[in-house]
């Protein structure tokens, strides 16, 4: 008896989604992500860094928490509904680096935020769910006021945003999304529109 297999294969840019709404994400450190819409995700991830940091370096136990926060960021990403959603827009933070004046214990920590895993989820799971993935550059994103479009550092504090022009403030990370947002659309909204989308 002579049986033959049949293998179908689908090509994922065939599945391309055609109608539905963008989302843009920042991705954190004390708020693994947050979006347009300001919407918080995964907001124990500080904690989880904070418990690799105090691991030694290598150790069994070191490599168990590695893999716990790996497993927390597919899981938090798992759970973002993209169901309405046509593309999504990132941070390109490849190569980021600290500053040299950020204190070791904080540097350590830092060194545990995995954000490449993050856009790595996010991309496997857009190209199995058709949704289209762009990521776009991050440099201010969160200290660029949403209304009057002045960039100045010291407009942000902490995880607080608050204009130095025009005294807008948020979130600086759900700031960081809204801007995502206008960069991925190619950054060419009038103030009404920003105004009526997110303010």
């Amino acid at each position: 008896m002579i049986i033959y297999f049949v293998m179908f294969i689908l090509k994922n840019q065939n599945l391309k989604k055609k109608e539905g709404k963008p989302k843009a994400f920042n991705i954190g450190y004390k708020k693994l992500l947050v979006d347009e819409k300001g919407n918080k995700y995964g907001q124990d991830f500080e904690e989880l860094c904070e418990k690799i940091s105090r691991k030694e370096q290598g150790s069994k136990s070191f490599k168990r928490s590695l893999n716990e926060r790996d497993e927390y960021i597919n899981k938090v990403v798992k759970e973002v509904d993209l169901s309405e959603t046509n593309i999504v827009y990132l941070e390109n933070l490849k190569n980021v680096k600290y500053k040299s004046k950020i204190g070791r214990k904080v540097m350590n920590k830092l060194h545990r935020w995995s954000y490449s895993r993050v856009i790595q989820r996010f991309n496997l799971i857009c190209g199995e769910t058709g949704v289209q993935f762009c990521q776009v550059n991050p440099a201010n994103t969160s200290r660029t006021c949403i209304r009057c479009e002045t960039t100045d550092a010291e407009s942000r504090k902490g995880e607080i945003f608050k204009c130095v022009e025009c005294g807008w403030s948020a979130d600086a990370d759900h700031l960081g999304a809204m801007n995502i947002l206008l960069r991925g659309q190619g950054n060419m909204v009038s103030d009404s529109v920003k105004s009526n989308r997110f303010i």
